[in-house]
């Protein structure tokens, strides 16, 4: 069988231009999926590095009070998370007259927040969050504490991470999250 061509008719190697416009295509729409999942990721890396400090001091705070007797406290500021002996200092001993924060808030340890998250809480008979200005969440000598529900916003994408902690063993009884 001998296949006899046309004079006219050319048979060249390689791609048509409708292949290559293809191919492109598709790689750019895999190229989209990939950086939109990799901000995605980002985004909740952000969230969860504060939202374990708080997890962990909570944890500890717990820990403290029952094993010194004395309670313990996690402080809230709009900017930073601390973990700190209770009774040496109320929480509104850190604001000056003029209502500005104290530069130097005592602490066993802090966690600075990043500048695009902010941080809300919700209290045991609070309906709606409220954004953080200085909270005190107290752990008492037995281990107990309040009832507690602390939202992480990233304000650049809407991203958001909720945590409730479960006021007997200070560990998170339910997440809640969205991550853009």
């Amino acid at each position: 069988m001998n296949i006899h061509r046309q004079p006219n008719q050319r048979c060249t190697p390689g791609f048509t231009l409708v292949e290559i416009i293809i191919t492109i295509s598709i790689i750019a729409l895999l190229l989209g999926v990939t950086l939109l999942s990799i901000n995605a990721v980002s985004s909740e890396r952000k969230l969860r590095e504060p939202a374990e400090a708080i997890k962990e001091y909570a944890k500890q705070a717990r820990m403290y009070a029952i094993v010194e007797q004395r309670p313990h406290q996690v402080l809230l500021t709009p900017r930073s998370i601390h973990l700190q002996s209770s009774g040496q200092l109320l929480a509104d001993d850190y604001v000056s007259i003029d209502g500005a924060l104290a530069k130097d808030i005592p602490s066993m340890k802090k966690e600075v927040l990043d500048e695009d998250i902010r941080l809300f809480i919700r209290r045991w008979h609070e309906q709606n969050w409220r954004p953080v200005k200085l909270d005190s969440w107290v752990f008492e000598y037995t281990g107990i504490c309040e009832p507690l529900s602390i939202r992480l916003e990233r304000l650049s994408d809407g991203s958001y991470l909720e945590l409730t902690f479960n006021p007997l063993t200070a560990s998170v009884e339910s997440e809640n999250s969205e991550f853009n």
